[in-house]
């Protein structure tokens, strides 16, 4: 009797765990797309309403824009990735430039 009650106990705990990781993760997720949003709404609403009139200044805004699509995008790919690693779907693995890596995460750091 004593190693059942153990054996629910430990699995009650796991689920526990496991539904307490996808909240994390949902959390994290939802921030993350709020923040391109934001951008999105913010600086369409600026050119949209001509308070941004300078050609350079729309570029710049337009190259953001641009940037925080290509972020959005990245996310959500990494949503479905992780959706299939749930599943236990086999992803396939490629090569990845460190050079490359690094270049993004400064441009990435350079736009904050």
């Amino acid at each position: 009797v004593t190693c059942i009650v153990l054996s629910i106990f430990a699995w009650v705990w796991s689920v526990q765990r496991w539904q307490e990781r996808r909240s994390r993760f949902v959390t994290a997720v939802t921030h993350e797309l709020r923040t391109p949003l934001t951008t999105f709404l913010m600086y369409t609403e600026l050119l949209e309403t001509g308070m941004v009139s300078e050609p350079t200044a729309i570029q710049s805004y337009l190259g953001t824009l641009r940037r925080e699509a290509l972020r959005l995008q990245h996310l959500v790919e990494n949503v479905l990735l992780y959706a299939r690693l749930e599943q236990g779907r086999k992803i396939p693995l490629r090569a990845l430039s460190l050079e490359g890596l690094m270049r993004r995460c400064s441009a990435s750091a350079q736009v904050l």
